[in-house]
């Protein structure tokens, strides 16, 4: 019976307490002694196992923890979350869920200057837009691959920035919806490529599709008439 198996798990827990080989300051919660400890008990775990394991801890971890908590701890949650991400792609609500939840750790890393697991995260957002995302989840397409093409430009990740933003680019967005991506590609020519030049052209091109004009040569005469 349920409270039986609980009753089990208390006293399992209580052994291992005992032996020091875990901790626990409520003794509601408790945690491995030390990070070896951990890894050898991940050891005895079965490899087809553990991917489901972790999951099944980040569902748990993600159902009972307190609103407050779940800032500081979203690392934790999502990295366990994600080495199971494969049994949730049949279930949209949890897919949208992960996503977003990758979607704000990887944002939360880049506040910190930690773009490579930010594109990491980024990645996985990637990976679990569904079918025809454009047109079906088009706010949050166009704010993943914005963020990623951020992420690998602070990378210095040239390729695979260019592709996030050929990505949107190629999709028929209001040119508001685009200004980051037009950002990133100025930043881009000017402080990676050194192509000051290119760097302008792109921001006249933004410009023009807003509605403000610039010609390309200023005569001597428009030049002097400024200065006055």
């Amino acid at each position: 019976t349920q409270p039986n198996e609980r009753l089990n798990v208390i006293k399992s827990l209580n052994i291992c307490a005992e032996e020091g080989l875990i901790e626990s300051d409520d003794g509601l919660h408790y945690r491995f002694a030390h990070d070896q400890i951990l890894s050898a008990a991940f050891s005895l775990i079965p490899e087809d196992r553990r991917a489901l394991l972790q999951f099944q801890s980040g569902q748990s971890i993600l159902e009972s923890m307190p609103d407050k908590d779940m800032e500081k701890n979203l690392f934790l949650i999502v990295n366990l979350l994600n080495r199971g991400s494969s049994f949730i792609t049949a279930d949209n609500e949890k897919r949208v869920q992960l996503l977003m939840m990758n979607l704000k750790a990887g944002k939360k890393a880049m506040k910190s200057s930690g773009f490579g697991p930010a594109a990491t995260y980024l990645n996985i957002c990637m990976s679990l837009l569904g079918d025809d995302h454009w047109h079906n989840e088009a706010t949050l397409s166009l704010d993943v691959f914005s963020t990623l093409a951020k992420a690998e430009f602070c990378n210095g990740n040239l390729k695979e920035m260019e592709k996030c933003l050929d990505e949107i680019f190629d999709q028929d967005l209001p040119i508001k919806e685009k200004a980051d991506a037009y950002t990133v590609r100025i930043y881009s020519f000017f402080f990676l490529k050194g192509e000051p030049v290119n760097a302008v052209d792109v921001g006249l091109e933004a410009l023009s599709q807003l509605g403000v004009k610039f010609p390309k040569k200023i005569s001597k005469l428009v030049h002097a008439r400024e200065m006055v």
